[in-house]
């Protein structure tokens, strides 16, 4: 019995280190400059003008770099995913997520960021051409999503027999 009571207590204890240390210790994630990548590859890394970012207003949508690094600051990870521009402040921008990231912890579909106009690497002036998930997205609990839209990876909730759909992702 004291036996079952141990493999329990350090199988669970270690589950939750793992989970609670996500995307804090480990796995942490944070926004990549879209002008210092430029700086570092103009010819094959473009990033929007200066003037196009100063005409970004609420309801744009723009594109930023998300990198994750492991314990010791190493890359490990990053999506590139579309941001809904809802406030501007200054030198800062807010915004909402508007696609499911595949790998990053403690980030999902909907969460506010904040950022500047230095992350944007792109900008989509047509939001209404932008896959429209909004809606599934606030009815889905962040950590039940039953099924991702191939367009943005957000939640959804078409028929089952919609081409469109992705399996839910991996927790």
């Amino acid at each position: 019995m004291a036996e079952q009571l141990e493999v329990a207590l350090v199988e669970g204890i270690w589950e939750h280190i793992l989970w609670a240390g996500a995307g804090r210790v480990y796995d942490r994630w944070h926004l990549e400059s879209g002008v210092k990548r430029n700086r570092e590859h103009p010819d094959t890394f473009w990033i929007p003008d200066e003037e196009k970012k100063q005409a970004i207003e609420p309801g744009v949508f723009v594109k930023l770099m998300f990198d994750t690094s492991d314990f010791w600051g190493r890359r490990n990870w990053g999506e590139r995913m579309w941001v809904e521009v809802v406030a501007i402040k200054n030198r800062h921008i807010v915004g909402v997520l508007r696609n499911q990231p595949i790998g990053i912890p403690r980030l999902h579909f909907g969460d506010q960021l904040k950022f500047t106009r230095d992350h944007i690497i792109d900008i989509d002036w047509e939001p209404h051409d932008f896959c429209d998930c909004q809606d599934a997205a606030e009815e889905a609990e962040p950590h039940r999503i039953e099924h991702l839209h191939r367009g943005c990876n957000g939640p959804s909730n078409p028929p089952a027999e919609d081409p469109g759909l992705l399996p839910p992702p991996r927790e």
